[in-house]
């Protein structure tokens, strides 16, 4: 009866290990997981801040143009390009800047 015991003893003990083995094996694969998933929200939150910063600059840039067209045409031309405008800045979110100075024409006499 002893070395029955003995043995039953032996089975659970190696049970026991193999079960801990597992666990250990399951913890080690989720730290890993883990740590995965970690450095892929670093990297998509780098990534969302370089297209924030993308976006502003290519809103700064857009009304820079807008801006500079619209000082460079004639009033004909200008009120065209500021009602085209207007619908870019409100889709951008941007305001229009103040009244760009009027261009005297010099007449010349021939």
């Amino acid at each position: 009866m002893r070395a029955d015991a003995t043995r039953e003893r032996d089975q659970l003990a190696a049970s026991f290990t193999a079960q801990i083995a597992v666990l250990e094996s399951a913890r080690d694969d989720l730290r890993a997981r883990a740590e995965h998933a970690e450095a892929d929200g670093e990297r998509a939150r780098a990534a969302e801040e370089t297209a924030r910063a993308e976006r502003g600059q290519l809103r700064a840039a857009a009304a820079a143009f807008l801006a500079a067209c619209e000082q460079a045409l004639d009033e004909p031309a200008r009120r065209l390009i500021e009602g085209a405008a207007a619908g870019l800045r409100a889709a951008t979110g941007d305001q229009a800047p103040g009244p760009a100075p009027r261009r005297g024409r010099s007449k010349r006499t021939t």
